[in-house]
């Protein structure tokens, strides 16, 4: 028993976790209900955490506002340094409260230290310039999506890199 909760205590030590994080998400896109709202230049956002963020408004469509709330965890299980992240999406239209829409649960994701902020959004740039075809240009900037029923009533285009301070 006295082993369980040690490995127990041992294995939740990001419980008391005292980095802080950047998260850079950069939205291209915002789809609900049919509607969408497209950015010419991504709207980028950046939140700082050490754990679980605010939800941060991430954008509109028409009335109803758009938020994100993430959580970064480090674990050192098996003396391994290792980061989950998981984030949530919600919406209000006017002076309603949150609502979520959905839940995106915890993986593994890789976080860099803050120096090489700068050198990947370089990287990101010089990839998109020097794309050999309009395909392959379009395949870099798009990113990643995250999308909710079936037909999608939520989607959201985006980039997403993970710093610690």
């Amino acid at each position: 028993m006295r082993l369980l909760i040690l490995l127990t205590l041992i294995s939740f030590s990001s419980l008391g976790q005292k980095e802080n994080y950047l998260i850079d998400l950069k939205i291209q896109k915002i789809l609900y209900k049919g509607d969408s709202t497209k950015f010419e230049t991504p709207n980028t956002l950046e939140i700082k955490t050490s754990k679980t963020s605010e939800i941060k408004e991430i954008g509109r469509i028409n009335d109803t506002y758009f938020g994100v709330q993430f959580e970064i965890l480090k674990s050192d299980l098996e003396n391994e340094n290792k980061f989950i992240s998981a984030r949530v999406y919600y919406f209000k239209t006017n002076n309603s409260d949150w609502e979520k829409i959905v839940n995106y649960g915890h993986s593994e994701v890789t976080v860099d230290n803050i120096s090489k902020r700068r050198e990947n959004e370089k990287t990101l740039e010089n990839r998109i310039k020097n794309a050999k075809t309009e395909r392959l240009r379009q395949l870099y900037m798009k990113g990643n999506s995250d999308t909710s029923g079936e037909p999608v009533e939520f989607g959201i285009y985006y980039k997403i890199d993970y710093y610690k301070k």
